[in-house]
């Protein structure tokens, strides 16, 4: 059982994320190869830490490409001041539930991914918040900006290319979870899709080609693919394609 193959194809096709790898349970038999490939087998605490980020940075990636399209909205809501957790919270939450009711007078349907950061009395910097969400009219973003009384609401728009996705999760992850407070935790509306990759144990050659090519039709995003090992030392490649002439 020489390697894992994981394929995750965005619902509307214009993304797909490629990865195959080893892991010490899948190794190739043939000495020469495995040897080139041997892995530690244990890996330290910091290293597994690392490797629970780059996660929730791919899985936030791929929430993005699925569900937000270019000219979302993207809102960063900044407090005057400190105020207690429960208090941030509530009025974050507020916000979101009158967007939502104005949206749904439209006939419209609210998502979101957000999260809350700076939040406590230790955090360096003021309590803000990020927001994406769906297209709002100029109507719709003058509401939103009304609303929020607690500082300033920037709106800026979502490119919906693969590195937007992909620099928007990784700042969406920066912050690390604050596990009393939340702070750092994403929270998402129920109506978002949430599909995991597929996954398939190759059994047929000991080993996968390093080589990245693009499927027809799509391109090979340089600055999200790449061949490694990871910290604990096993050989993954990861390839990220975008559809040409895809509607970003």
């Amino acid at each position: 059982m020489p390697y894992i193959h994981s394929q995750w194809t965005s619902q509307d096709g214009n993304f797909m994320i490629d990865k195959k790898y080893h892991s010490w349970r899948f190794m190739p038999k043939k000495p020469a190869i495995r040897e080139q490939r041997q892995p530690k087998r244990w890996g330290t605490p910091l290293a597994q830490e690392k490797i629970n980020q780059r996660r929730r940075v791919e899985e936030t990636t791929r929430l993005m490409m699925d569900n937000f399209h270019p000219g979302d909205t993207y809102f960063t809501l900044t407090f005057r001041e400190k105020l207690p957790v429960k208090e941030i919270k509530r009025l974050v939450e507020k916000f979101k539930r009158q967007l939502r009711d104005r949206l749904k007078q439209h006939g419209k349907a609210f998502k979101y991914l957000s999260v809350i950061e700076n939040m406590g009395l230790a955090a360096k910097g003021r309590p803000h918040a990020h927001i994406l969400t769906n297209q709002l009219t100029e109507e719709e973003l003058r509401f939103a900006v009304s609303i929020w009384k607690m500082g300033r609401a920037k709106v800026e728009r979502y490119g919906g290319a693969a590195m937007d996705a992909a620099k928007l999760a990784e700042y969406f992850c920066k912050e690390e979870i604050d596990k009393e407070t939340g702070s750092g935790r994403i929270a998402l509306s129920q109506n978002l899709l949430r599909r995991a990759p597929v996954k398939e144990i190759v059994t047929r050659s000991e080993t996968y080609r390093e080589e990245i090519r693009a499927p027809k039709g799509y391109r090979v995003v340089e600055a999200l693919s790449y061949n490694v090992r990871t910290d604990d030392g096993y050989p993954i490649k990861v390839a990220v394609f975008e559809r040409i002439g895809g509607k970003l």
